[in-house]
């Protein structure tokens, strides 16, 4: 178990146990204290060079060259991160694998989408796929001390405001229908 309260099992990548050398220098790397906060940093710059940029922003000018290089460093050091938490958890074929965490799903649909554009350029239209940049800033929610929880309440109660929604569509839908028949277009 490391410090964090994760239990390292299994094998990770089908062959590298817990105590194989490349495996535990990445378990050393995930649960160092700096670790998150480090990539909560990147995470944050990220954000601010996202927010920077501008559709309006003429072509080939040195804003847009540098928010280019940012944009190549941060996707390196996010599938980097995203490797060498592979390295450790292990991928998905066993409890507490990268892929069973909802969070880590989030990060490797995030990377995987950024990447897809680099490797397939004749895609044609990739604003779509620049479009899931956006979502890196949700990575951060998980580095905030007692977001999580905040994160799983909410999905918690969304059954139950659904049915509260329900109910004031209805009465707004009531209330529309009173107000059409009572003006019958009289305020045209």
């Amino acid at each position: 178990m490391g410090p964090s309260g994760r239990v390292y099992r299994s094998t990770s990548l089908f062959c590298l146990k817990v105590g194989h050398e490349p495996r535990r220098s990445a378990i050393r790397l995930v649960e160092h204290p700096a670790f998150d906060p480090v990539i909560l940093a990147f995470i944050t710059a990220n954000c601010c060079t996202l927010a920077w940029e501008s559709p309006l922003d003429p072509c080939c000018t040195w804003k847009a060259g540098f928010i280019d290089v940012c944009e190549a460093v941060f996707l390196g050091i996010f599938t980097a991160e995203l490797l060498v938490k592979v390295l450790a958890y292990g991928f998905a074929m066993h409890d507490g694998a990268y892929l069973r965490d909802a969070w880590c799903q989030l990060d490797f649909v995030v990377v995987t989408l950024a990447w897809l554009p680099k490797f397939v350029p004749e895609m044609g239209n990739t604003n779509a796929f620049r479009a899931i940049r956006a979502l890196r800033p949700l990575r951060a929610l998980k580095r905030v001390p007692g977001m999580p929880v905040l994160v799983k309440s909410i999905t918690d109660a969304l059954p139950r405001l659904m049915t509260v929604a329900a109910l004031c569509g209805g009465v707004l839908l009531v209330f529309g229908i009173i107000g059409v028949e009572l003006f019958k277009g009289t305020l045209h």
